[in-house]
């Protein structure tokens, strides 16, 4: 069987849509079951793109969507609102980012909107200056939701590794809350990706090169095509200077040495499981800081890389 691809839709990149069958059918599941469906992964990986063709080409009945841009603080008009309602909208998405700003945008949804819309919030943790009170927002709004019938059914985006903690999800609990993990493609899809990308915009990376540096991340293209062999030694510098602060900072809030630290992340980042406590904390640490993000297999909680 191929990948799958819609030729005739057009992601953000320029290209086709291609591949994430199986994401789509869980995150359709997801937004049928529960209240607040939180869609995290590494930065790059296609998160927003893949809710974007989910609203606009999965999502059936007929139901309204109010997407809004936390980067842009901006919204998409929702069809068939009289210009009044949409004004005042306006007015209330200004207020996001303020305390209980989305929690008013909610509550004013759920009384002048019937049926309630699906309201999407991209990149979600953009709207507030600290991860902690983002948190604190989002479980605020999810209480709401949880608690009535005729409320709007959310999905936030979030690239920010603070909300798929063990402590985060735990504070989510009970709020009819589903956290969905988008990984990178898989090799065959986003080797089709890529040729379609480089057939459009060139690329100066080889393949293999781009592969080797950020995977299956196609967020990652516009940022890497472009870059001449100096560019990307910078590039890398940057990127392995973070990596350097990021594993000593974990380290010392878990209490380990600089050394023991490098080896356990080395392990953990390679997809090898925790082998006690202090190394099932510094993976804790290490997805605060977007070094790593988590996966669940089974009972055993893993941390993968952002970046290979």
């Amino acid at each position: 069987m191929g990948v799958f691809v819609d030729t005739g839709y057009r992601t953000g990149l320029g290209t086709g849509f291609y591949d994430r069958s199986c994401e789509l059918r869980l995150l359709g599941e997801r937004v049928e079951s529960v209240k607040t469906v939180v869609v995290y992964g590494p930065r790059g990986v296609g998160k927003s793109e893949l809710v974007r063709y989910y609203t606009s080409r999965r999502l059936g009945g007929g139901r309204r969507i109010l997407w809004v841009d936390a980067r842009r603080r901006g919204f998409e008009e929702v069809i068939g609102l009289k210009p009044g309602l949409l004004s005042l909208l306006e007015e209330l998405v200004g207020l996001l980012g303020a305390p209980r700003g989305v929690v008013r945008l909610v509550e004013r949804l759920s009384r002048l909107i019937a049926p309630p819309p699906l309201l999407v919030v991209d990149e979600f943790h953009l709207l507030y200056s600290g991860l902690r009170e983002a948190l604190v927002e989002l479980e605020a709004i999810a209480g709401l939701l949880a608690k009535g019938v005729d409320t709007p059914r959310l999905i936030v985006t979030v690239s920010e590794g603070f909300f798929a903690t063990m402590d985060a999800v735990e504070r989510l609990q009970g709020y009819s809350v589903s956290f969905m993990l988008v990984e990178p493609m898989e090799e065959a899809a986003f080797r089709e990706l890529y040729s379609e990308y480089s057939r459009l915009h060139g690329c100066r990376l080889e393949y293999r090169v781009f592969e080797a540096l950020a995977g299956g991340l196609p967020g990652y293209l516009p940022d890497l095509c472009g870059r001449s062999e100096r560019l990307l030694e910078e590039w890398l510098e940057l990127e392995a200077a973070k990596l350097r602060r990021g594993v000593e900072a974990a380290a010392a809030r878990v209490g380990l040495g600089a050394r023991d630290a490098y080896r356990a992340s080395e392990r953990l980042l390679q997809g090898e499981p925790p082998r006690d406590h202090r190394e099932e904390s510094l993976g804790e640490e290490l997805v605060k800081a977007n070094i790593a993000y988590p996966c669940q297999l089974g009972a055993t909680r893993l941390y993968l890389p952002q970046l290979p």
